[in-house]
């Protein structure tokens, strides 16, 4: 004991012992953990481990990551599991899980919830559609649509048309006929393959929302409202009918134009009369 104290006082190791981080040991309880009997918990176990590694410092020392990770689990499963690419030498913490992933079930590759929270987001804007002129909600809607479906979409659970229609099921008639129109003046971009898409589903499930957000920022835009994206209409109304449809008398298609242009000149009146009468307004009270 006097040793101890002599020999902290003569220029031992009188310092404070510097903890070294490591990943939760196996027999602590407090490791992630995986479920054999629910699949669905390996994202979870996966996401922990990572995370432990990254507090241990140990994000680039993949073998001594893995060889945590396997005895946090149950003797079979770490077996099996070490088995698979990169969970031996040589050691891959990110193939590994990628391995381990492609083995189990479709569902646990993503969030369970996420397909319950899109379909419950899809059904309340349904029962109560989002216009064009509502920014708020709309980006409300979008976001958590793409937060939901973007994982759905790369795990394989639902295909993009299918996304494509929920999305715009949850906007006003008005919307989406105008969204369509959009559209259907795009033209559609080859896959990442270079494979051309299917006259079925043209257009990504991120080009159909891009879209619908210019529509919505347009609206927005300026005291006029939704006026910009009413003139742009018009123009291109009238681009169509003298391009396509003017050497055709009365056509179906130009009657529809024709309709259409009015209906916009009725809207744009109805503008202009209120800016008028406000600035009527103003100018009297003014006196």
């Amino acid at each position: 004991m006097v040793g101890s104290e002599t020999g902290s006082t003569s220029g031992g190791n009188s310092g404070p012992k510097r903890q070294v981080k490591t990943m939760p040991a196996a027999y602590s309880g407090k490791h992630p953990t995986y479920d054999p009997a629910n699949p669905a918990t390996a994202t979870r176990f996966f996401d922990g481990v990572e995370l432990a590694a990254k507090v241990a410092g140990l994000t680039d020392h993949d073998e001594e990551v893995v060889e945590h990770a396997l005895t946090y689990l149950d003797t079979q499963t770490a077996r099996l599991w070490s088995r698979l690419e990169g969970g031996s030498a040589p050691f891959s913490f990110e193939k590994w899980r990628k391995a381990v992933m492609k083995i189990l079930p479709k569902a646990s590759r993503y969030d369970v919830g996420s397909m319950a929270r899109l379909d419950n987001l899809c059904r309340k804007a349904r029962e109560r559609p989002i216009g064009r002129d509502e920014k708020s909600a709309f980006y409300e809607f979008a976001l958590g649509f793409q937060a939901e479906a973007e994982p759905l979409l790369k795990s394989g659970v639902i295909a993009n048309q299918d996304l494509v229609v929920k999305f715009i099921s949850g906007l006003k008639g008005t919307f989406r006929e105008g969204l369509s129109e959009r559209l259907s003046r795009k033209t559609p971009v080859a896959d990442a393959d270079e494979a051309a898409r299917d006259e079925e589903d043209p257009f990504t499930m991120e080009e159909v929302i891009k879209v619908a957000m210019d529509m919505v920022d347009a609206a927005a835009v300026g005291p006029f409202g939704s006026l910009a994206y009413v003139e742009e209409e018009a123009d291109y109304a009238r681009n169509v009918t003298s391009s396509g449809l003017s050497d055709r008398a009365e056509s179906a298609g130009l009657k529809d134009l024709k309709i259409k242009q009015e209906s916009m000149a009725e809207e744009m009146a109805k503008v202009y009369t209120s800016l008028s009468l406000t600035l009527s307004f103003n100018s009297q009270w003014s006196r």
